[in-house]
């Protein structure tokens, strides 16, 4: 911010106590005699005449200085009446307000120079700009100046965002933070609301900043397809701050960009407020380490949060997704150690997780408060309708392969897969125990059916197992073995019962009965049954 000068000395030389009409005030660089530039006002933008001559009553127009510079009074006739003596200008204020540098609070005239002017008074050291009550119209895309790290950074600040409204009537980005070639730090936007229009590219535009903070600014209508609130492209924007801010009727809330590990990484996005979002609330594109945490995803809008091109150890907790027509989708590549954690749906989420292609190291549990009123998780081709609220689903993608679900054990050897038909195919126990339970609580239907696929048949009604056989089959449809792969007994293909020979069993339980066949001691097979008490019939001996 510029000083206004004022005289150093006083020295009368009239009986009213003035200075002679026509005396001279001229400016040098501190220690020459090279004139330098001194202004008509605040913003330093009109440079003054130097010297300066005093007026018919031996007065000086107001004199601005940004710098230091040294001074020389002299008469009208150039005699020397004092100087040089160094007059110092304020270069660097840490505060300054748009008010200052005429910037008009009805919204009816472009306040651009003045949100720039108050800007650059602050210098290379930064600090605040304070935006004051009313709507201002800025019709010129803001580039911030590019602050080092030892400096404060700039600080644009409103009085809240239904009082300080800032309509953008440009293109590009309302404000830019780092110029692409040298990083920017610490710069912030507080305290406002941000209008944008169908022309412009969106609100803020991180392009090499490093620890920006973005708190309590409601960004709204800009309607560009593909306009963003908030963009960090794919220069190094790192450990920055999106806190309590609202974003409304925008394709996108924030898009944050990645290529190669450099991009928008590191960075929270806490406690803001989506709705109405054409595309998604949040497009993670290639970036790592970011936390998407207890915001809120409301309104209309197609996707609360989209992951795209190789993600890596992005957090997503704690959010409330009550809007969104999908709550998070992955899409193009893989998305490893991302966390879904926590996270709750609304009666109208359709889904609540999509994985357009294939995704690795995902946790998913718990998320449902509720369950998604389409689909809980879906995993492959979401392009395909929802069909019935399930907690999950799991559907093939053609151009991946023959399965759609894989279990693999640590040497990716596969334990368990479905293919693209519905069949399975396993290698292992189900547990350690080599248990198999299966139940089921639908009547007029079998509970499990075993059966060769080929067969094209319908499994029966009210029936617990169903063995079926093809018709190439030769061997048994079901054997008995011993530990040691001994066949104890069966079912032919044919549906007999088949019984081999062995040793008197123990008598059973009360009320049963064991129907064996065992050798007679000549060579012959006999057909046995014994009963609880021990007693043994003889039902058939071979001839």
């Amino acid at each position: 911010m510029a000083e206004l000068f004022t005289l150093p000395k006083a020295r009368p030389l009239t009986t009213a106590g003035k200075i002679r009409p026509g005396s001279k005030l001229t400016f040098t660089t501190v220690g020459t005699q090279t004139e330098a530039a001194i202004y008509t006002n605040a913003a330093c933008t009109i440079e003054h005449e130097n010297p300066v001559v005093a007026d018919a009553n031996g007065e000086f127009a107001p004199i601005y200085l940004n710098a230091a510079r040294d001074a020389y009074l002299t008469t009208a006739e150039d005699a020397a009446v004092w100087g040089p003596v160094t007059c110092f200008g304020d270069a660097a204020s840490t505060e300054v307000s748009v008010s200052q540098y005429g910037a008009d609070s009805t919204g009816t005239n472009d306040s651009y120079a003045a949100f720039a002017a108050a800007i650059a008074a602050l210098g290379s050291s930064g600090g605040i700009v304070r935006v004051p009550k009313g709507t201002f119209k800025i019709a010129t895309a803001i580039q911030l100046p590019v602050m080092a790290e030892q400096t404060g950074g700039i600080k644009i600040i409103g009085e809240g965002p239904w009082a300080t409204r800032i309509n953008f009537t440009g293109t590009g980005y309302a404000f830019t933070a780092g110029d692409g070639a040298t990083l920017s730090f610490y710069n912030e936007l507080h305290n406002f609301a941000l209008y944008g229009t169908s022309s412009a590219d969106g609100g803020f535009k991180l392009n090499g900043a490093y620890f920006t903070m973005v708190d309590r600014v409601h960004f709204r209508d800009f309607t560009k397809s593909g306009a963003r609130g908030i963009y960090a492209n794919t220069e190094a924007n790192y450990h920055s701050s999106f806190i309590h801010n609202t974003f409304r009727n925008i394709p996108t809330g924030i898009y944050l960009e990645g290529s190669g590990g450099i991009g928008g990484n590191s960075n929270t996005i806490w406690r803001n407020w989506f709705g109405v979002h054409s595309a998604e609330a949040i497009h993670l594109d290639g970036v790592s380490a970011n936390v998407i945490q207890d915001n809120e995803f409301n309104g209309s809008t197609t996707t609360a949060v989209r992951l795209t091109n190789n993600c890596d150890a992005n957090k997503i907790i704690f959010n409330q997704m009550d809007g969104p027509t999908n709550s998070v989708v992955f899409t193009t590549n893989t998305s490893p150690r991302t966390v879904i954690f926590g996270n709750t749906g609304g009666d109208s989420t359709a889904t609540g997780i999509v994985s357009g292609r294939g995704t690795d190291s995902l946790i998913f549990e718990p998320n449902l408060r509720q369950l998604w009123s389409g689909q809980g998780v879906i995993i492959g081709d979401a392009s395909k309708p929802a069909t019935s609220a399930v907690p999950l689903t799991v559907r093939g993608v053609a151009s991946l392969g023959t399965y759609s679900f894989v279990v693999e054990n640590s040497a990716s050897s596969y334990l368990f897969r479905v293919n693209e038909a519905g069949a399975t195919e396993t290698k292992t126990t189900i547990n350690s125990h080599g248990k198999l339970t299966v139940q089921n609580d639908v009547s007029n239907n079998s509970t499990l059916v075993l059966v060769d696929n080929a067969t094209g048949t319908t499994s029966a009604s009210n029936v617990l197992m169903e063995l079926k056989g093809h018709a190439s089959q030769s061997g048994d449809a079901l054997q008995v073995q011993s530990s040691a792969g001994t066949v104890l007994g069966g079912i032919t293909a044919t549906g007999a019962a088949l019984f081999v020979e062995q040793s008197d069993p123990s008598a059973p339980a009360s009320n049963r009965a064991v129907l064996y066949a065992k050798d007679n001691g000549a060579g012959k097979t006999q057909l046995v049954v014994r009963f609880a008490t021990g007693a043994v019939q003889v039902l058939a001996t071979e001839p």
